[in-house]
């Protein structure tokens, strides 16, 4: 007997929210798993060894570009809803899809399809508000101050992350608790304790027949915030942070500065993300550039 439906989503913000706003317009909560693209491929195979598409009626995904298991996914009753640049959307023939990389968060763009549909005309000023602090953390505008603090909420309360944020956010944002606060509070300082000791690295890379100036440090948790942190305080082009204990790598970069790290991170360690914000893996490639950087001073 055919199941009804599963969602496969991004384990961060962006990618909670999708799925909170799809339950909002559908009035149910679907299975779901969280993935993340770092590893897509491999985790999602293990997924296949007990489980099929087939059997269930719809299979969505949101916020991944699923460009690497295409070939596992390309099948009638599979949904894809995403907005990074890197997704190459030609190359699905069965699956129906939704992508527009000029899309500012999934988020936004699964409200947008349902709310055309006349799904989503209930929603509080609440929810809405919700949808709206998470794309602006997810596009990095920062123009509200409860979307940082959101994002280290999600990140650094213990438990399991979607699971948290549907039960913090189910019915919109209302504000912060008390307890949430210092959750909040007591990350911040932390985050900021470890940046300021970051010993801090430089470099001026060509690419693309520009020229990038790059500033580098070794970190592995607050990675967002102290690659902004790092942006800040130096003023250069791109933040490339490397975690060696993870054997991974990720960039930020300044808002005036035009390269695509999406891409970037995609030809030179196999990852990927959004223009602005991206990851991989710690390639041999990543380790042969970093020893061009030399320590910065001041």
């Amino acid at each position: 007997m055919s199941k009804d439906e599963i969602i496969f989503t991004d384990l961060d913000l962006d990618g909670c929210c999708s799925y909170l706003v799809y339950c909002w317009a559908k009035q149910k909560k679907p299975k779901v798993v969280t993935l993340k693209v770092s590893n897509l491929r491999e985790k999602f195979l293990g997924w296949l060894n007990n489980n099929k598409l087939e059997d269930y009626k719809h299979v969505y995904f949101f916020d991944l570009d699923t460009t690497e298991i295409q070939d596992l996914i390309d099948k009638k009753n599979v949904c894809i809803f995403d907005h990074h640049k890197t997704h190459k959307e030609e190359i699905y023939k069965n699956a129906e899809y939704y992508i527009d990389v000029n899309e500012t968060s999934c988020s936004k763009l699964i409200y947008k399809y349902y709310n055309t549909l006349g799904s989503l005309g209930n929603l509080t000023t609440e929810q809405k508000h919700l949808i709206a602090l998470v794309n602006d953390y997810d596009c990095y505008e920062l123009k509200f101050p409860e979307s940082n603090k959101l994002n280290f909420l999600f990140w650094y309360k213990n438990g399991n992350k979607l699971q948290n944020f549907i039960n913090d956010f189910e019915h919109g944002f209302h504000g912060f608790t008390n307890e949430q606060n210092k959750i909040i509070s007591y990350h911040f300082y932390k985050f900021k304790k470890l940046a300021e000791g970051l010993q801090l690295f430089e470099c001026t890379l060509p690419i693309g027949g520009k020229e990038y100036k790059f500033v580098s440090a070794f970190a592995k948790e607050y990675i967002n915030d102290v690659a902004q942190y790092i942006i800040d305080k130096t003023n250069r082009d791109v933040c490339m942070l490397i975690n060696l204990n993870g054997k991974r790598v990720y960039y930020r970069k300044n808002t005036n500065v035009e390269l695509d790290l999406g891409k970037f991170a995609k030809t030179i360690s196999n990852g990927g993300g959004h223009e602005y914000a991206a990851g991989g893996e710690l390639t041999e490639t990543v380790l042969a550039l970093s020893k061009k950087f030399v320590p910065l001073n001041g």
